[in-house]
């Protein structure tokens, strides 16, 4: 996949992701510029460090929440694809869209 972002979370800020307050911020300052329509309907993998082993639920749904709204979930599911620290993770953040 050409349309990689990852996204840049230092190891000093901690393991986990959650609520919605951080989510926006990581949306505004590393997604929205990136994520453009032309960009998602080609394909985008979201890619988060190694060091993160927990992603919140809503978290993930406020991440995504604007592209939900424009897209629908099921689009959302379908174009932008996510790397996590594992497997199980991946699939946690993936059923959080909605």
């Amino acid at each position: 996949m050409k349309n990689v972002i990852e996204l840049q979370l230092p190891i000093s800020e901690g393991y986990a992701l959650g609520g919605s307050d951080q989510a926006r911020q990581i949306y505004e300052e590393q997604l929205k510029d990136k994520l453009t329509p032309e960009v998602i309907n080609q394909g985008a993998l979201i890619k988060f460090p190694e060091h993160i082993i927990i992603i919140g639920s809503c978290f993930m749904k406020a991440l995504m929440e604007p592209f939900v709204q424009t897209l629908g979930a099921y689009q959302v599911r379908q174009k932008i694809h996510f790397q996590t620290s594992s497997e199980k993770l991946t699939k946690e953040v993936i059923r959080d869209i909605n």
